[in-house]
C-alpha cells in the first residue's frame, strides 16, 4: 500500500497571491503541470537567463503557438479556446512591447520563460508578466498573465511571448555574438523608452510587407560591379561540400532538392520505401464542387478502392515503431479509425457525429495534449513494461518483448492500431502487450481503484476483470483483429501493485462493433477525409 503523502503548500507571490478559490487551485495545478516547486514570480535572478543567450531553446514553431492559442482546451470549460483575437498579438511583438525575455530550464526537458510586456492602451503603466511552460519538442503546457485576461492563459500578452520565444528559435540560436551591434556593456531600458540608434542601424521596412517576405529596398539602378564567372567544376565542387555537410537530409541546403544528382535523397519514405499513400492526399479542392449525392458516391468509390498491401502493412508497422516520435506514424493514422477510437466510432451516432471524434480520427496531430493523467502514463510505463518483462519471463520461454508500430490491416485499410509491445514465446506464440498507468490508482493500487465508478477494471465476485463494455476492451479487441495475434497481455499498473489479465479475440464482439465503425466510416469520416469541414 503506498503510503499518502501530504503535499506541501507553495508560497505564492504579490503578483499572485490575490487568486483565490478556483483560479488559485488552477494555478497550483499549472505550478504542478510544469514542474515547478516554486512561483516563477519568486525564482531568484541567478537562474533566469536571457533567451537569446539561453545554452538551449525549446523547438518552437509556428505551429505549436496556434495549436495552444487556438485549438488548445479551456481548463475551466474544456471547449476549444479559438482565441483567434490573440493572434494578433504579433503587432505587440513587432513594436517592441516584449523586453525582458528571461529562461529558465529546468528538469525533465521543461522550460520556463517570462517576459514584460506593455498594456496595449498604455506604455505608461507597469508593465505586465506573462510566463509560459514549455517542453523541448515546442509543446505549450501553460501559460498565464497578471492581466485580466490572464486566468485564461491565452491573452494577446501570452500570444506575444510565443511570437517572441518563435523569433528566438529562429534567428537567435544561430546568431553568433559578433553577427550584431554590441550587446554587453549597455544602460538598462526603462519600461516606455528606447535607446537611439543612428539612422544607418534603423530598419524602416514595413513590418507588415516584412512579414511576408516583402522588404522595403532601395536600388541605385546601376551595376554593383563586374560580374565574375565561376567555373562548372567549382560549382560541382561547391554542391558536393554541401551534400556532406551533414549526413541527415532534413538538415541538408535546400537548393540540393532541386538538383537530378542529388535530390532523390529527399524523397518522401512514402515513395522511397514504396508506403501507402496517406489518406489525406485524397483531399481535392475540386471536390468542393461536388454535390451531397455526387460527393457521397466519390466517397463509396475510395472507399471500395483502399487498399493495403501486406507488404506495405509490414513496412509502415516497421518504419513507425517510434509512435508519438515519428512523424510518418501521424501521417498513416490521419483518416483512420485506431484502436484507441473504436468504441467511440462504433457507438457515435452517424447521422449527428462528434465533432471532436472526427478530429480526433482527421487530424491526430493537431490533437495531442498534455494533463497530469496522461504525463503520469507516459512517464510510468516504461517502468510498467519492465515489471511485465520480469514477471512474464517468469511464466514463459523464450520470451520476447518488441516495440511494435502502427498496424493497418490489409482486409480493412480503415483500421489502424499501434499496442504497446509486440510478445511472443515459444509456449504461447504470438500476443501483444496493451500497458495503462492509471493516475487514479498511483497511491490506492489497482485493486482498490476497481471500486471507483468507471474505471477500467471490475469486480465481481471476487474475481477482477477487464469491463467488457469500457473502451479498453474494444481498444484490445481492434488490436488483436488487426494485428492478427492470438492474445493480448493486459496489463494494468501502479507503484503499489499490478493487474495482468491474457484476453483473447472475441470474434462476435469484433464482428458487431466493426460493422457500426464501417457505417460510420462511410458517411462521416470519408467525407471529411475527401474534404475537410
Amino acid at each position: 500500500m503506498a503510503s499518502s503523502i501530504e503535499q506541501a503548500v507553495v508560497p505564492l507571490s504579490v503578483e499572485v497571491g490575490h487568486l483565490v478559490g478556483a483560479h488559485k487551485e488552477r494555478y497550483l495545478e499549472k505550478l504542478e503541470i510544469a514542474g515547478l516547486d516554486t512561483d516563477p514570480y519568486l525564482l531568484p535572478p541567478s537562474v533566469l537567463t536571457d533567451l537569446i543567450k539561453s545554452p538551449s531553446l525549446p523547438d518552437f514553431s509556428p505551429h505549436d503557438l496556434y495549436h495552444y492559442v487556438v485549438n488548445g482546451v479551456s481548463p475551466y470549460t474544456g471547449a476549444d479556446l479559438k482565441a483567434f483575437k490573440s493572434l494578433d498579438a504579433y503587432q505587440f511583438f513587432v513594436a517592441g512591447w516584449v523586453t525582458g525575455t528571461r529562461c529558465y530550464a529546468h528538469g525533465g526537458g521543461r522550460y520556463l520563460i517570462m517576459a514584460k510586456v506593455h498594456h496595449s492602451q498604455s506604455l505608461s503603466e507597469t508593465q505586465l508578466q506573462p510566463w509560459v511552460s514549455l517542453k523541448k519538442d515546442g509543446t505549450v503546457v501553460c501559460g498565464h498573465c497578471t492581466c485580466k485576461a490572464g486566468l485564461g492563459e491565452v491573452c494577446s500578452h501570452i500570444t506575444a511571448l510565443l511570437y517572441a520565444i518563435d523569433s528566438a528559435v529562429k534567428h537567435l540560436k544561430d546568431r553568433s555574438c559578433t553577427d550584431g551591434p554590441r550587446q554587453w556593456g549597455l544602460p538598462p531600458v526603462k519600461a516606455g523608452k528606447a535607446l537611439y540608434k543612428e539612422g544607418l542601424g534603423i530598419d524602416f521596412s514595413n513590418p507588415a510587407k516584412k512579414r511576408c517576405g516583402v522588404h522595403n529596398k532601395s536600388h541605385s539602378g546601376r551595376p554593383s560591379g563586374k560580374k565574375v564567372g565561376v567555373s562548372a567544376a567549382a560549382i560541382e565542387q561547391f554542391y558536393r561540400a554541401l551534400d556532406n555537410a551533414t549526413p541527415n537530409p532534413s538538415e541538408k541546403s535546400g537548393i540540393l532538392r532541386i538538383l537530378p544528382d542529388y535530390c532523390k535523397q529527399f524523397q518522401p519514405k512514402v515513395v522511397s520505401l514504396g508506403l501507402p499513400q496517406p489518406l489525406t492526399d485524397l483531399y481535392s479542392a475540386q471536390n468542393r464542387k461536388l454535390s451531397a449525392s455526387d460527393l457521397e458516391k466519390k466517397c463509396d468509390a475510395v472507399f471500395n478502392d483502399m487498399e493495403v498491401t501486406p507488404e506495405q502493412a509490414v513496412k509502415v508497422e516497421k518504419e513507425t515503431r517510434q509512435q508519438v516520435k515519428s512523424r510518418l506514424w501521424f501521417d498513416m493514422r490521419a483518416g483512420r479509425v485506431t484502436a484507441s477510437r473504436f468504441k467511440s466510432a462504433a457507438r457515435t451516432d452517424p447521422t449527428n457525429p462528434s465533432k471532436s471524434l472526427i478530429r480526433q480520427i482527421c487530424y491526430p496531430d493537431l490533437c495531442r495534449f498534455s494533463t497530469v493523467a496522461t504525463r503520469w502514463g507516459c512517464e510510468h510505463e516504461q517502468k510498467a513494461r519492465e515489471t511485465y518483462e520480469a514477471y512474464a519471463a517468469q511464466q514463459h520461454q523464450d520470451l520476447s518483448v518488441c516495440d511494435a508500430g502502427l498496424h493497418i490491416d490489409p482486409s480493412r485499410p480503415y483500421l489502424g492500431a499501434s499496442p504497446d509491445a509486440l510478445v511472443s514465446c515459444s509456449c504461447c506464440g504470438d500476443g501483444i502487450l496493451e500497458i495503462k498507468c492509471p493516475h487514479c490508482a498511483k497511491d490506492t493500487g489497482v485493486l482498490s481503484a476497481s471500486e471507483k465508478k468507471h474505471f477500467c477494471i471490475e469486480n465481481t465476485d471476487g474475481t477482477y476483470a477487464l469491463n467488457r463494455d469500457h473502451q479498453y476492451n474494444y481498444q484490445v479487441q481492434a488490436q488483436l483483429f488487426v494485428t492478427r495475434r492470438k492474445f493480448c497481455d493486459f496489463m494494468v499498473w501502479s507503484t503499489s501493485n499490478f493487474f495482468l489479465q491474457r484476453i483473447l479475440p472475441d470474434a462476435d464482439f469484433f464482428t458487431e462493433a466493426v460493422q457500426n465503425v464501417e457505417a460510420f466510416y462511410r458517411s462521416v469520416i470519408g467525407q471529411d477525409t475527401y474534404m475537410p469541414r
